[in-house]
């Protein structure tokens, strides 16, 4: 319990951090011609969470959705889970930025099936839902984009699934991708 309240308040300081530096920013708007954004964050995989493939598009000057595909291998070479889901997110530009360039916010969703795999043969399979929200930076040069994020997630779900996809969790991304 102790370790949940400590993630939560990481996360509230970092947005109050985030509010603070929006509300305290004059600088020059970063507008980016860039409507869409298709990336990949395989650094969420080695701290043994999914492969996470997104598709990000401008709804206005300040707002965008994020959709998400989730593989979420097995980290154990015999294969005992395994699982795949879909996300999304609703981002708000902060700090002077316009969307798809610069900090955002977002509230997030997503929703995980799991399978176990006892000697080879299937056994079991769960639901997993989480909900949280991510902190965001994202640049754009000419095409490619880079974006280093940290999110905050609780999930809810059988203990069947992975320790790392119930509960609360906190975890650090870098995903690189193609904008146009």
């Amino acid at each position: 319990m102790k370790s949940l309240i400590s993630k939560a308040f990481v996360v509230i300081a970092i947005l109050g951090v985030a509010v603070l530096i929006s509300n305290r920013c004059y600088g020059q708007a970063r507008p980016s011609p860039a409507t869409q954004v298709i990336s990949i964050d395989p650094l969420t995989l080695a701290q043994n969470f999914p492969l996470t493939f997104q598709y990000e598009y401008k709804t206005g000057p300040i707002y965008s959705w994020a959709l998400r595909l989730h593989y979420w291998p097995s980290p154990s070479s015999d294969g005992t889970w395994s699982g795949f889901g879909v996300g999304g997110a609703y981002r708000i530009y902060i700090a002077d930025s316009r969307a798809l360039t610069g900090l955002s916010v977002a509230p997030a969703a997503d929703l995980f099936f799991f399978r176990q795999t006892l000697n080879g043969v299937s056994q079991r399979s769960a639901i997993v839902f989480d909900l949280g929200g991510d902190l965001e930076y994202k640049w754009i040069f000419d095409q490619f984009s880079v974006e280093p994020s940290v999110g905050f997630r609780i999930g809810f779900g059988p203990t069947l699934s992975p320790s790392r996809s119930t509960g609360a969790s906190a975890f650090i991304g870098l995903s690189g991708g193609y904008a146009w």
